[in-house]
C-alpha cells in the first residue's frame, strides 16, 4: 500500500513539474553565449548583478564565478526556428530594449525584468552554416524589430563592446553559440 501511494506521489509530481504539449519549455542552460567572430561572451559590467536598464556588453569568458550564464526560456516557435528569450543567472533579468516595439539599428541592448511575449525580449533563433570564413552557429534575431543581436562595430569589437541590434549579416559579428562552462576549460 505504501508503495502504491508513494507510486502516485512521485508520478503526480512528474507531471505537474513536466511540460505538457502545447505548454512552453522550461528555461533551459545555463549557457555562456559566445560570438563566433569575436570570440567573447555576453556580460554584465563588473561581477554579480547588472541592473535594471544597464548595459550589456562582450567580454573575454569566464564560465565560473562571473554574471555570464544565460539561460534561454522558449515560446512557441516561429516557422521551424525556435523563439527564446534570453534570462541572466546573476540577477534575474531578460536581454531587453527600449519600450515594446520595434527598434532602430544600433540600439543597444539592456536589461529589464523578464516580462514575457508583450514585451520586446524575444529572439527568432535562426541556424547559419557555416563555410570559408562564415563561422557556423546562431543569429538572434529580435522578433519585433527583424534586426540580429550585434557586437558594436563591424566584427571589431572588444572587451566591454556594448550590444547592440543591426542588420543581419554573416560577415559581421551577428553569429552566436551557446557553450557550456566546461567548454572553456584548459
Amino acid at each position: 500500500m505504501r508503495r502504491a501511494l508513494l507510486f502516485g506521489l512521485v508520478m503526480t509530481l512528474f507531471a505537474l513539474l513536466t511540460p505538457g504539449v502545447g505548454q512552453a519549455n522550461p528555461w533551459y542552460g545555463p549557457w555562456l553565449m559566445q560570438n563566433a567572430r569575436t570570440g567573447k561572451c555576453i556580460d554584465l559590467p563588473g561581477y554579480g548583478a547588472g541592473t535594471i536598464d544597464g548595459p550589456v556588453n562582450q567580454y573575454t569568458c569566464r564560465p565560473y564565478g562571473d554574471n555570464q550564464m544565460w539561460q534561454l526560456a522558449y515560446k512557441p516557435n516561429e516557422g521551424s526556428n525556435a523563439v527564446v528569450a534570453l534570462y541572466n543567472t546573476a540577477d534575474n533579468l531578460c536581454l531587453d530594449l527600449p519600450y515594446y516595439g520595434s527598434v532602430a539599428p544600433g540600439t543597444r541592448v539592456t536589461e529589464y525584468t523578464c516580462a514575457g511575449p508583450e514585451d520586446n525580449q524575444y529572439f527568432v533563433v535562426v541556424k547559419r552554416s557555416g563555410g570559408g570564413s562564415i563561422p557556423e552557429g546562431y543569429w538572434f534575431v529580435h522578433q519585433k524589430s527583424r534586426l540580429c543581436l550585434d557586437v558594436d562595430g563591424f566584427g571589431t569589437g572588444g572587451d566591454d563592446a556594448p550590444l547592440t541590434l543591426w542588420h543581419c549579416s554573416d560577415a559581421d559579428d551577428h553569429i552566436w553559440n551557446n557553450r557550456a562552462p566546461y567548454y572553456f576549460r584548459g
